[in-house]
């Protein structure tokens, strides 16, 4: 009996043995998977904060970009003004609010066109006939430019109003000069043979010229 209780507590011991080694070797494979996982963790930190950063940083360019290019759209001294797909106004400067007055954002540039302005008989020029900025009647110029790839332009508005009205300056100077070229002309046309008739004319007062000579002056004064 002692014998058979023995042998069973030594393969009690055996087996306890073996599951205490299997119980360490789970352990350390455990133990060794962690420490994979953690390495993984820590560089998929480590890159997660370099995208990040370089996220940051690209918004970062974008903001300035973005800042800088609104200074410089407001303080472009013609009007510019971006369309959406819809040709809606999605964006105006400064100068072109001066120009059309406001507000623009988010309406149908097709009313704008309608209701604020009058065409011309010369392309791409306008009458801006309501202003409330300027009682004044202003000409100006619409340039449009291709569409993208989504359907989105952009309008560039100049203020030609003093540029046409020197123009117009010119062309009346230009048709003034020529009518007085025309008038010059007209009495040299007829100054030359009334000076004529008026030598023959004293000539015939002369009580010194023979009848033979009066008679040829009157003849020349008759033709002249």
């Amino acid at each position: 009996m002692r014998s058979t209780k023995s042998s069973r507590t030594v393969a009690d011991r055996e087996q306890l043995k073996l599951a205490f080694a299997a119980f360490n070797t789970a352990s350390e494979q455990l133990s060794d998977v962690y420490q994979g996982l953690q390495l993984q963790v820590e560089r998929l930190t480590y890159e997660l904060s370099l995208a990040n950063g370089e996220l940051h940083r690209q918004s970062a360019a974008k903001d300035a970009l973005s800042r800088k290019l609104s200074l410089l759209l407001n303080a472009l001294p013609g009007g510019v003004i971006a369309l959406d797909p819809d040709d809606c106004i999605d964006q105006v400067n400064p100068a072109a609010l001066l120009l059309l007055g406001g507000p623009l954002e988010g309406l149908s540039w097709h009313k704008i066109v309608h209701e604020r302005l009058l065409p011309t008989i010369i392309a791409n020029e306008w009458l801006v006939t309501h202003n409330a900025a300027d009682s004044s009647q202003r000409r100006i110029c619409i340039e449009s430019s291709p569409e993208d790839s989504v359907g989105r332009r952009i309008l560039l508005i100049h203020d030609i109003t003093d540029a046409y009205a020197l123009q117009e300056q010119v062309r009346r100077n230009q048709r003034l000069a020529t009518m007085g070229e025309m008038a010059s002309n007209l009495v040299h046309q007829l100054r030359t043979p009334l000076s004529t008739a008026l030598l023959y004319a004293a000539h015939l007062g002369n009580e010194a010229l023979t009848s033979e000579e009066r008679q040829r002056f009157a003849a020349k004064y008759k033709s002249a």
